[in-house]
């Protein structure tokens, strides 16, 4: 692999992190395209697989999550940073690829049960429009502020370009490549990336635990668990990396979705920064086929 300069890499690890058009730009100067993350349970080693076989009880007790990342904006589009202290409208693309993710589940006959986003506008939508394209007008979705972006401090709302030159060419590099409590302090005055994982780590735990206590209350009849929409933000993807940290996560694309299983506080990581749409809906679906 050719090495990069740090100039370089830290434009990457800004669209990585923000997921703006300095990713796809740098991708072209090497002269390839955007090699997409779709990584499944027989690629990675980094935790034990669910049971080959659960009980009806258990499959009630586990929930699907289909993790997704808000649509394109426009602060992605014009490479400014948006964090998690200010929101940007969804581009015309960014709303057409929401629309088409739902209605290829709908033609699947896939139904969420429930559906939870940040409190930003952007993940919000995003997930209406998700919502809407499915054609499921009972289920809304939630707010929930512990899935908000991460915050970074002095970089919120500014150009790339200028955050690099004041801070230096590294600012950004250095806290996409910090550890959650390496005591690394950014002079971005970003937000302590520990505090970051936690508090959504705690926010994607509620969610898990909310949707079992509302299937219950509900009093639904069924022999699975609740399939749960949450979308939020690339930050994301610093949960998913200290969540599994053999799992390579680095990116979360603009209506990327994420699978994952939860059951009894265990984690389990099916896919990861899926874009194939016509196909999403099988791969969510594929635990409880297997054990019928």
């Amino acid at each position: 692999m050719r090495k990069k300069s740090w100039r370089r890499k830290a434009l990457l690890l800004a669209g990585v992190l923000m997921g703006t058009a300095v990713l796809s730009a740098c991708q072209s100067v090497e002269g390839g395209s955007a090699v997409r993350e779709e990584q499944t349970v027989g690629d990675a080693g980094f935790r034990q697989d669910p049971p080959q076989h659960w009980s009806k009880q258990e499959l009630r007790d586990t929930v699907l999550i289909c993790l997704v990342r808000h649509g394109q904006t426009v602060a992605n589009a014009e490479e400014i940073l948006a964090d998690g202290s200010m929101d940007s409208p969804l581009t015309d693309q960014g709303k057409a690829e929401a629309l088409r993710m739902g209605k290829a589940l709908a033609e699947d006959d896939f139904r969420f049960d429930f559906c939870y986003a940040s409190g930003l506008g952007r993940a919000m939508r995003t997930a209406g429009l998700i919502l809407k394209g499915d054609q499921d007008e009972s289920v809304h979705a939630q707010a929930k502020h512990g899935l908000n972006d991460v915050l970074l401090g002095k970089a919120a709302g500014r150009r790339q370009e200028e955050v690099l030159k004041e801070f230096g060419e590294n600012a950004i590099a250095e806290y996409t490549y910090s550890v959650p409590g390496d005591g690394f302090e950014s002079p971005l005055g970003a937000e302590d990336k520990l505090h970051f994982v936690r508090r959504f780590d705690r926010a994607m735990t509620e969610v898990a635990e909310e949707s079992l206590e509302k299937m219950r209350i509900q009093g639904i009849a069924s022999n699975r668990g609740p399939q749960v929409l949450v979308a939020a933000h690339s930050s994301a993807a610093f949960w998913l990396s200290w969540k599994f940290p053999s799992s390579g996560v680095t990116n979360l694309d603009n209506v990327s979705a994420t699978v994952l299983l939860y059951r009894n506080g265990q984690w389990y990581l099916r896919y990861v920064n899926e874009l194939d749409y016509d196909n999403l809906a099988s791969k969510l679906t594929e635990l409880w086929k297997s054990n019928i």
